[in-house]
């Protein structure tokens, strides 16, 4: 249901009158407190006082200086902590064996390098490796990536057009 402005503009005035004929005390209503304006010339002269004072201030530089040094050393010793949070989570996956992702391409499987997207560039390392985009080789083994064993099978080794070679698992389909 949509209510025309001018039925609300109305019921405005209304309320508007009602307050000024005093029909409308019984209501406790919060009115906003109206502000104390002083004359144009007080108000300039306390203006140009802080503009001035701005720049005559003292300040105690010493104690800025402490607090910049204790927010610094904070967020220091916050960054080490969580470094060594970090770490200790990474050591207790690799004890448990854990994995992120796993790439699974059994021994004899035939595989292609795909064709990169805009989202997925392979960088130059195929052409370091003088690879290109629809080469084709077969796997002969896999390795887990050397980052920490988060990533199973990352590393194919392929006899392909250049020989035995490790190819990255991403760039990979299966034929």
């Amino acid at each position: 249901m949509r209510i025309d402005m001018t039925i609300l503009k109305a019921a405005k005035a209304q309320i508007r009158e009602a307050r000024e004929n005093g029909e409308l005390e019984d209501f406790d209503i919060d009115t906003p407190r109206e502000k104390e304006i002083l004359d144009e010339e007080a108000l300039y002269e306390v203006r140009c006082s802080n503009a001035k004072n701005r720049h005559n201030r003292e300040y105690d530089w010493d104690a800025m200086q402490e607090v910049v040094n204790a927010r610094q050393e904070s967020k220091g010793d916050f960054v080490e902590t969580k470094r060594a949070y970090r770490k200790k989570n990474q050591q207790t996956a690799i004890e448990n064996n854990e994995c992120r992702v796993e790439w699974n391409f059994p021994a004899g499987t035939l595989v292609t390098i795909k064709e990169p997207t805009r989202a997925l560039r392979f960088g130059r390392n195929l052409e370091y490796l003088g690879l290109t985009p629809g080469d084709t080789g077969v796997v002969v083994e896999t390795e887990d990536s050397p980052y920490g064993g988060r990533q199973r099978g990352r590393w194919v080794q392929v006899l392909g057009p250049q020989g035995l070679q490790d190819w990255d698992a991403t760039w990979l389909t299966v034929e």
